[in-house]
């Protein structure tokens, strides 16, 4: 527990590297403490190392089944991985929990696994529940576009979908370089020639 809470404290103050080598010497230390193990986990994903998160993650998840945030980081390795099953499952444990009873992620996600494996009807069945559940969500109705654009060959729908983008990021200026293209895109769907 000192270990956790000193690999805590560090990222705190913004010491990512020795806070992660503390966590590491918790995990090792801590094999049956679930604070230990999504600690280090959670440091992983951070940085990014999604493959040497997925132990101390797994770990944690047996540690404490019901822990939601361990099931969305671990979903979020596996999805990075491309782990379908794996990830698939830990998906559909996001989809039926409270937390997520009204929100798009878990839906969103697994339509893009489904997507990642070319089955198009799931694909879409997932991401029209995403839309479904937050049709003001720019990611949503981005990746909603994208699909409608180039894999079912609808670019009436896509343009709608992209012009929703536009507008509901219109004042996030961290999103322009993405507006730009898709202005772009729509730009192309409204000429003449566009189906």
């Amino acid at each position: 527990n000192a270990l956790v809470m000193l690999a805590l404290s560090l990222e705190h103050c913004g010491q990512l590297e020795p806070a992660l080598d503390e966590a590491r010497k918790a995990g090792k230390s801590g094999a049956d403490n679930f604070m230990a193990q999504f600690t280090l986990g959670r440091l992983l994903v951070n940085r990014g190392s999604y493959a040497d998160a997925v132990a101390p993650l797994k770990n944690a998840s047996k540690l404490k089944p019901d822990s939601i945030d361990t099931t969305v980081l671990l979903a979020q390795c596996l999805a990075s991985l491309n782990l379908f099953d794996d990830a698939l499952r830990c998906y559909a444990v996001m989809a039926r929990h409270p937390r997520f009873k009204n929100r798009p992620e878990p839906w969103n996600e697994i339509g893009v696994l489904y997507l990642k494996k070319n089955d198009l009807p799931r694909a879409s069945q997932f991401l029209s529940q995403a839309y479904k559940n937050a049709p003001e969500s720019p990611t949503v109705v981005l990746n909603l576009a994208v699909f409608l654009d180039r894999h079912l060959n609808k670019p009436a729908s896509a343009r709608v979908c992209y012009e929703k983008y536009l507008k509901l990021t219109q004042r996030n200026p961290e999103l322009e370089a993405k507006r730009q293209k898709v202005q772009e895109r729509v730009n192309a769907l409204s000429a003449p020639s566009a189906g």
